[in-house]
């Protein structure tokens, strides 16, 4: 080293040496302080190492919060410069020229508010067609409103017949709603029961639904074509699932005219039957039963017609087929509500009697034929 040629005793004089160096400055130039050498190469070690620790913060910032879900975003606030904190927390709202702004007060905390969506539409159904509920235990109400008299319920997937409405009361949409009754020639098993009811003989009001959700939905009969044997609008068929179809339009078919035993209605009677509409309402004397067939007979499988006396139709004589142009909803039936007196009504309305009527098949044209 250069230091080592010095020698270390008390001969040594730094004036001398400044004399020397006078007189041969170039053998002691290498001598003076120079500036620390830099290397040529960047300190890779260090680098290296702050980012494996930069990579491993990383790493444990996402096991320590990454299960914690995304949160939303919050609402942010400047607070001016020099203002209190008194100051904020009486700040108010206040809009801004580009947009409405809210300063919270300084111990309220940032949470979210639901917008509120477009009000409802009420659900709506339309008359004179088939609906079924879509809930257990819909309440039926003697009127429309939730303080009117509970007749009974209905379970889920319940078929109905939509008779009259809507009524708007208590914040829903109410229809007069029938059950559909029973195909020819069967009935309902066990007790009767009314909650939920087990037999489709029932009549009163129900609401439609609530907040957008339909309580009853469509739920159409699959109807015939336009060619159809009667047996098609016979076997598991209703008074109201023919309504629903055909309405008051004409329609077609051929059925048996069979001849009457001695005694086809022991006892039957109709206090109803002088009234204008009498003809409708009392179908339990109806003597003009059409069959499917020979085979059935009087009072077998088939439907009865009836015949408005002021139309002056008459049937052919007994004991063939027949074919019958025909029609439901006749206009008479409107009047049934008021024409029918005492056990003709039982306990039925007469909305209900309207729409008993309303369901009647009425004889337009019919002629004897040959085996079809």
């Amino acid at each position: 080293m250069d230091d080592e040629r010095h020698p270390p005793d008390d001969r040594y004089d730094p004036r001398a040496l400044d004399d020397e160096f006078a007189r041969e400055p170039e053998r002691y130039r290498s001598r003076r302080s120079q500036p620390p050498r830099r290397s040529g190469q960047p300190p890779w070690a260090m680098i290296i190492g702050v980012g494996l620790l930069g990579i491993l913060a990383a790493i444990m910032a996402v096991l320590v919060f990454g299960d914690r879900g995304t949160p939303g975003p919050t609402a942010t606030a400047s607070t001016p410069a020099g203002a209190s904190a008194s100051q904020v927390a009486s700040q108010g709202p206040s809009a801004s020229a580009a947009g409405a702004s809210a300063a919270p007060s300084a111990s309220a905390v940032a949470t979210p508010t639901a917008t509120p969506g477009p009000t409802p539409t009420p659900v709506s159904l339309q008359i004179d067609t088939i609906v079924a509920s879509t809930v257990n235990n819909l309440s039926v109400r003697a009127a429309a409103g939730t303080g009117a008299t509970r007749l009974g319920s209905l379970a889920t997937g319940t078929q109905a017949y939509v008779a009259s409405g809507p009524a708007d009361a208590d914040g829903y949409r109410w229809y007069l709603l029938s059950g559909l009754g029973l195909p020819p020639n069967t009935g309902c098993e066990g007790p009767l029961r009314t909650d939920p009811y087990n037999c489709p003989f029932w009549f009163g009001w129900v609401a439609s639904g609530s907040n957008g959700v339909p309580w009853l939905v469509p739920a159409p009969a699959a109807c015939p074509g336009p060619s159809f044997e009667f047996g098609d609008i016979v076997v598991g068929w209703t008074d109201l699932m023919r309504l629903s179809c055909f309405g008051s339009d004409p329609f077609t078919f051929r059925g048996w005219w069979p001849t009457l035993p001695d005694d086809p209605l022991p006892g039957a009677a109709c206090v109803s039957e002088p009234n204008p509409t009498g003809w409708l309402i009392c179908q339990q004397i109806n003597l003009n039963s059409v069959t499917i067939g020979p085979d059935q007979g009087f009072g077998g499988l088939g439907l009865n017609v009836s015949i408005d006396p002021a139309s002056g139709v008459t049937m052919p004589a007994r004991g063939t087929w027949v074919e019958l142009t025909v029609h439901l909803d006749d206009p008479a039936a409107q009047d049934c509500g008021t024409d029918a007196v005492g056990a003709d009504a039982g306990d039925r309305t007469p909305e209900q009697i309207v729409l008993f009527c309303r369901g009647q098949i009425v004889v337009e044209s019919v002629s004897a034929i040959a085996a079809p």
